[in-house]
């Protein structure tokens, strides 16, 4: 046999070759992950207690006792906390995290964000970044999520106003989710967020800043499919000349203000709904879109004071279909709920005699006139979480004389105590107190002093057993004054 000088490979070296390939190739791929994964879980940051974040499903979570929040190998933020009994508790925040303190001049923003500058320039953080109470500041946070911060964050289509932060989140059809520590609701008609210096056009994704508009979608994309209908104008059926009829002017006017808002949503009206219903589900799958034309109506906003929740709502019944518009209420997991039928003829109802920094439940929906539906059940079309703000009432030492220490305790307009015990400290002992019948209190103001004679370094009022409605309250206000 003649041999060529050549050594060839047989089938079983081929496939020692292969295999050895694919551990090298592995054994790479391992550990690359396993240093991204090492990064990732070595990030961890302190949160204080009293602060408030939101867990993934926009659930409010006051954090009584200092935590940490750590980011996941699945990239999602997780906040590591005890609990009254002291037992840990963890909660799944998300892909993104504010934590949000009243007291402090700053919160912070976890996870991976795109600021958009005055300039419209825009810069990326994937970490935490914290964010000026001061300084307003709009970011994209995913695919069709942003958060707002701001002093003024207002919306006068759903009489949306509050401070701090907002989170927005737009479904497919551009109805938007708003919420931060305060408020929970959702919209189904197209809205503009106004702040400090940008308006916000939610629906469309668009951003504008000194008349100049920015459009979000260019900003990782976005997955928005809402579409604004063409408006087709009637004409004089016997003229036939293209002019408006007077007869369609007098219809234009009509839906102008009761029906042009929910024309350009009508598409997106069940999606908007809570369709955990399954009441509203059956009626939607019975009449197709026949929750139609003919009549709808649905909830436009809320506003929120220490004792009471407003809802806005708007009804379009020409027919009179409606034998029942109501608003139901219950505390957050109760299934106490307390219902108010409201009018078809006005467009907002007060519910009254709230707690202050409550978490509530608020149901809106209708009943149909037998004629229209036999079963005449409750169908449910907005359902939303509240949480009542604090009252803003404080304690202060306006003057100090020679033997008298002088103080104002300043009340809340929507939250008037009744009664309260106040107490005069000086480097922690007690050298005084009254029981205080606020009734008289003047432009929501009660003025007074304590009388000592000699005044220590740290001088405090207290304001102690404080009643509203005829309800005893734990809340404790203070005021300190340092005497150097």
């Amino acid at each position: 046999m003649e041999y060529s000088g050549k050594r060839q490979l047989g089938w079983k070296n081929y496939r020692l070759f292969a295999l050895l390939v694919l551990i090298v190739v592995t054994v790479g791929a391992l550990f690359v992950g396993s240093i991204v994964l090492m990064n990732q879980s070595a990030e961890a940051y302190d949160v204080v207690a009293g602060s408030s974040t939101l867990d993934k499903d926009y659930n409010l979570i006051s954090i009584k006792n200092s935590g940490k929040i750590t980011r996941g190998f699945n990239g999602n933020f997780a906040l590591s906390t005890t609990n009254d009994k002291s037992e840990e508790v963890k909660y799944d925040l998300g892909k993104n995290a504010v934590v949000y303190s009243d007291g402090s001049y700053k919160f912070y923003l976890y996870g991976q964000a795109y600021l958009i500058n005055n300039d419209t320039s825009v810069k990326k953080s994937d970490k935490m970044e914290e964010i000026s109470k001061s300084k307003p500041a709009f970011y994209k946070l995913d695919d069709r999520k942003y958060l707002i911060a701001d002093k003024t964050i207002k919306s006068k289509e759903i009489s949306l106003d509050t401070t701090g932060y907002l989170i927005v989140e737009l479904d497919r059809q551009g109805n938007a989710t708003l919420v931060n520590h305060k408020i929970n609701m959702r919209t189904i008609n197209p809205i503009i967020i106004k702040g400090t210096y940008y308006d916000f056009d939610v629906v469309h994704e668009k951003l504008i800043v000194d008349d100049e508009e920015i459009d979000l979608t260019n900003i990782i994309g976005s997955t928005n499919e809402h579409e604004d209908p063409e408006i087709v104008e009637e004409t004089d059926e016997e003229g036939g000349d293209g002019q408006v009829s007077d007869k369609t002017d007098v219809l234009k006017g009509y839906y102008d203000k009761y029906f042009e808002k929910i024309r350009k949503s009508f598409n997106n009206l069940y999606s908007g709904a809570n369709k955990t219903n399954s009441t509203l589900d059956s009626v939607a799958r019975k009449t197709n879109v026949a929750l139609d034309l003919t009549r709808w109506t649905n909830v436009t906003g809320l506003s929120t004071a220490p004792s009471s929740i407003t809802v806005n709502y708007q009804v379009f019944d020409p027919n009179n279909e409606y034998s029942q518009i109501f608003v139901a209420i219950s505390e957050y997991g109760s299934e106490n709920e307390t219902r108010y039928s409201v009018s078809k003829e006005y467009t907002s109802y007060m519910i009254r005699d709230l707690l202050p920094d409550h978490k509530y439940n608020i149901r809106y929906g209708y009943v149909l006139a037998k004629v229209v539906d036999e079963s005449q059940a409750d169908v449910y079309v907005d359902n939303l979480v509240v949480v009542t703000p604090k009252p803003k009432t404080e304690v202060s030492i306006n003057k100090i004389t020679t033997n008298r220490v002088h103080f104002v305790l300043k009340l809340d307009k929507e939250y008037e105590i009744s009664q309260a015990k106040i107490h005069f400290i000086v480097d922690g002992a007690e050298l005084g107190n009254m029981n205080y019948n606020l009734s008289q209190a003047v432009d929501f103001a009660y003025e007074d002093s304590f009388a000592y004679s000699t005044l220590g370094r740290v001088v405090e009022i207290r304001v102690t057993d404080m009643m509203y409605n005829g309800i005893a309250l734990s809340d404790v206000i203070s005021g300190v004054y340092i005497n150097e």
